[in-house]
């Protein structure tokens, strides 16, 4: 490979043998008033008031706020004068999204052969991680569903649950001590609904059904679960219905056991396991629960270049979707702080920041003179928060050929530049981008931060996968990241058209230059698995659910064990071991069974064939 032979001043790069020309329309040096006389901070203001206002709810995909975003987006094309580049020769490319699951009137639970049918909604309600469909069977009482070896604890020790509709507690028994199930003011991992869900699952159970345990706040002791409060996009592979104690009470009473504090009081103050069968007792009951599926949109428009390279494109993207209206605060808040409150997540520097930017970089970049050789394609994402299915999906379904893509740059959360910050990912997916972005953000005053890979939480993964070198521009997190307290009035908008400035020269010195950039594979950790496992198979793993089987995987990350195995970028895992794998929970829930070292069969499926390969996992790089 070749040195860089020429000062940067002059304006040309030498870099195995990809020759660069600088565009002429700026200068490579620049005082900061001419820079930012390009873009008018008011204006990028306006289209993040917008966005981010209360008429377009948090654009969650589904609502009617996040068409309105999309509308909006449009119009903006149109009057910057792109040529429409989604279906049918709109500016909108047109997908559906799987937006968790959603009761239906099947949702039934029974006592059978002649007790009473119970009313969905009112007695009881599917858990929104409940898997879809039905079932029958003898109940048992099975305490609180828990086995703690290291509590020196266990309801199901000598008890065959195979096949057998399992009514359990909610949580864990009362802490005795300090050290007792991790304390008496907090619950250890044996309480969560996941860890319930799967020691059923693996011991045989046809199904669960959960009554709280009586607790202080007597308001909370017979309250059902929220299902709009989220986790509809997980599922544990079994029938889970959440009952309330009236229910429970009437199970136990016809099988002839002792009433629920009764229990509660042997299993809390006593340690008596409870675990027995309720004779002569069966039920039958339906989750209900269906995929709701939404449609949503990616906006999409042209800059057309001119001349022989017109027909490849530069990509110039963000994402347009955030979380919505919801009932809780922020993800993963559990309790509902209010159960009346409804939160707008406006999501202003996450990411109307971005989408803000993509509409300024279009107005500017089709006012240069002359204009760009290359074609520049402006994307707006939706769905990336639901797992980047809005790049996904046109990644997979491009409406222009992928090969003809040169590079895609992405922005995401670029509202907050603080103390000169700026953080630029995937510098090393081409050699031309190591010897452009530091020169560029040193002459606009960042102090910058760098990663090499293109793979990340944000939509230039995506088409790195497809092998094309990207870059992702962030300034940073803060304490409103995914809050409601995400607002405009928050955003900096002379810092982001800082940034702006520098995404733009980027841009048209690719679009100018005579050679596409080069495509470099780099090498990295894997991210994609969650720090908690011990193991890891080296993948960056789909977080979207389809209506295929499997999961998706992303990229494999080279090297590493899944590598190593032969498996492919594309791929979809079918099981792991003996544990059926369809979403990114049934991955991490089957790896977290394993030891670093062992040797595992992976299914996969690879253009419509079943194959199954053997991956020695490493260990988690924490």
């Amino acid at each position: 490979m070749l040195c860089a032979c020429e000062s940067v001043r002059t304006g040309t790069w030498i870099r195995g043998g990809l020759f660069l020309a600088v565009m002429a329309t700026w200068p490579a040096v620049a005082s900061e008033e001419n820079r930012s006389a390009r873009f008018d901070a008011g204006l990028y203001a306006r289209h993040v008031e917008y966005l981010a206002s209360e008429e377009c709810e948090g654009r969650g995909p589904g609502s009617p706020g996040i068409e309105k975003a999309a509308e909006y987006i449009a119009d903006q094309f149109v009057s910057i004068g792109l040529v429409p580049a989604g279906d049918e020769g709109t500016y909108f490319q047109r997908l559906q999204v799987t937006l968790g699951k959603k009761a239906t009137d099947k949702t039934t639970l029974k006592l059978l052969p002649d007790g009473p049918e119970f009313t969905a909604h009112e007695d009881f309600v599917p858990l929104p991680f409940s898997t879809a469909g039905d079932f029958e069977g003898p109940v048992a009482f099975v305490g609180y569903g828990v086995t703690a070896e290291e509590f020196d604890y266990d309801d199901y020790a000598d008890f065959d649950v195979k096949d057998k509709v399992l009514l359990m507690l909610r949580f864990e028994p009362a802490a005795q001590n300090e050290t007792d199930f991790d304390g008496p003011d907090k619950h250890s991992d044996h309480a969560l609904f996941s860890t319930k869900a799967k020691l059923a699952r693996k011991k045989g159970a046809a199904g669960i059904l959960i009554v709280n345990p009586r607790i202080d706040d007597e308001e909370q002791t017979d309250a059902l679960y929220a299902v709009t409060g989220g986790g509809g996009m997980m599922d544990y592979r079994i029938p889970m219905l959440h009952v309330k104690r009236s229910v429970a009470e009437r199970i136990l009473q016809a099988g002839g056991l002792p009433s629920l504090p009764e229990l509660q009081q042997k299993l809390d103050e006593d340690r008596q396991t409870q675990t027995q069968d309720l004779p002569g007792v069966r039920i039958a009951g339906d989750s209900g629960l269906v995929k709701k599926s939404v449609p949503t949109r990616n906006v999409v428009g042209i800059l057309p270049g001119s001349g022989a390279l017109a027909d490849e494109y530069v990509v110039i993207g963000a994402h347009y979707d955030h979380l919505g209206r919801t009932e809780l605060q922020f993800p993963g808040a559990g309790k509902r702080a209010n159960p009346d409150a409804t939160y707008t997540h406006y999501g202003a520097d996450d990411n109307a920041s971005g989408t803000a930017g993509v509409l300024e970089l279009a107005r500017t970049l089709s006012n240069g003179t002359p204009g760009p050789r290359r074609s520049i394609l402006f994307i707006a994402f939706s769905a990336e928060e639901m797992g980047l299915l809005g790049s996904e999906h046109y990644a997979n379904h491009p409406t222009v050929p992928i090969d003809k893509m040169v590079a895609m740059l992405n922005m995401d959360m670029i509202g907050r530049l603080t103390n000169d910050k700026l953080t630029v990912s995937g510098v090393k997916t081409s050699g031309v981008f190591e010897e452009l972005i530091p020169r560029m953000a040193e002459e606009r005053g960042f102090r910058l931060s760098t990663t090499a890979s293109g793979f990340g939480a944000s939509d230039q993964t995506q088409f790195y996968t497809k092998k094309m070198p990207v870059l992702h521009f962030f300034t940073g997190l803060h304490k409103d990241y995914h809050k409601p307290s995400d607002t405009a009035d928050k955003i900096d908008s002379a810092g982001a058209v800082r940034v702006l400035d520098l995404v733009a020269d980027l841009a048209d010195t690719i679009a100018r230059a005579p050679e596409r950039p080069d495509y470099q594979k780099v090498k990295m950790k894997s991210r994609g698995e969650r720090a908690a496992l011990k193991v890891r198979m080296g993948i960056m793993p789909g977080f979207g659910e389809d209506d295929e089987d499997g999961m998706a995987v992303t990229g494999v990350i080279e090297d590493g064990p899944a590598d190593e195995a032969g498996m492919q970028d594309g791929d979809r895992i079918i099981s792991i071991g003996e544990n059926p794998v369809n979403n990114i929970y049934d991955y991490m829930d089957a790896l977290s069974e394993f030891e670093p070292g062992q040797d595992i069969v992976v299914g996969i499926t690879r253009d419509g064939q079943r194959i199954s390969l053997r991956v020695k996992l490493g260990a988690s790089k924490r």
